[in-house]
């Protein structure tokens, strides 16, 4: 959204400002914001989280290759008797 309202300035096209996210406390009515630094610190988590979750989706097999304590691959729903009966 700010790379758009940018562009509209640039081409002399009526703009908005674009503020931060923030969160309203309703409460007190206070606006809370993060600092530009928390800001770029969570852009840079969120890319390499996404990039993560990317490389993840696209490999095949994981299923197999993971003989951790917390893989949920081992957990069987439904035993044999019970689909052949059904």
């Amino acid at each position: 959204m700010i790379r758009q309202e940018e562009a509209r300035e640039r081409l002399g096209i009526p703009h908005r400002e674009v503020l931060p996210p923030a969160i309203l406390c309703a409460t007190t009515g206070r606006m809370i914001v993060m600092t530009e630094s928390e800001m770029q610190s969570s852009i840079s988590e969120l890319e390499s989280l996404l990039s993560t979750l990317g490389n993840l989706a696209l490999e095949e097999d994981l299923e197999h290759e993971c003989d951790c304590p917390m893989s949920l691959g081992k957990i069987r729903l439904f035993e044999p008797s019970e689909i052949e009966s059904e």
